[in-house]
C-alpha cells in the first residue's frame, strides 16, 4: 500500500537525518524527540484516514447509494458538463456537488439528494478532483467512483 511505503520511507529519512547529528548529543536528542512526535502524528493521521475511508466505503457499498446512483445514471446517461459544452460523452460517475465529509456523509439530504448529484464522464470527474488537489499522485477513480491506485501501463 502506498501509505505504508511512505511511513517506511519517512523512517529511513529520519534515521539518515539523525546520523548527520551524531556528534552533537543535545541536537540529536531534540531531533529524536521531534522525529518521534512526527511519526506519532503521522500514525494518528493515518488511523483517522483509514477509519474515514472505511466509513466512506461503507456508504458507497450501501444499497441506498447503489440504487440512487443507478437511477441517476439512467436518468442522466450523458456527462452534464460535456453536454453543457456541446459534447456528448457517456457519464460513468455520479459526483456529489457538495463534498462529502465526516459531518455530512450520514445526511441523506446531501448524500442521496438528486439536486446534489451530477453525472460526469471519467475525464470531467478526474478534472474535478485533480484540479482541486483532492486526489493524490498515482491515484484515480474507478467506474464506481471509488478511489484506487492508478494502473500502470
Amino acid at each position: 500500500m502506498l501509505i505504508c511505503y511512505q511511513v517506511k520511507s519517512a523512517k529511513r529519512q529520519r534515521n539518515s537525518f539523525l546520523n548527520h547529528f551524531s556528534n552533537y548529543p543535545y541536537c540529536k536528542m531534540l531531533l529524536e524527540r521531534a522525529a518521534i512526535w512526527l511519526l506519532f502524528s503521522m500514525r494518528l493521521f493515518m488511523s483517522f484516514y483509514e477509519q474515514n475511508r472505511k466509513e466512506q466505503k461503507r456508504f458507497y457499498d450501501s444499497g441506498p447509494w447503489k440504487a440512487c446512483r443507478q437511477t441517476y445514471l439512467s436518468e442522466h446517461p450523458l456527462c452534464e458538463r460535456c453536454l453543457a459544452a456541446g459534447i456528448a460523452s457517456t457519464a460513468e460517475h455520479v459526483h456529489h456537488k457538495i463534498e462529502l465529509n465526516e459531518s455530512n456523509y450520514k445526511d441523506p439530504m446531501i448524500t442521496l439528494n438528486p439536486d446534489n448529484l451530477e453525472a460526469l464522464c471519467f475525464e470531467c470527474h478526474r478534472k474535478e478532483h485533480h484540479d482541486s488537489k483532492q486526489v493524490g499522485e498515482g491515484l484515480c477513480f474507478d467506474a464506481d467512483g471509488n478511489l484506487i491506485q492508478q494502473p500502470t501501463g
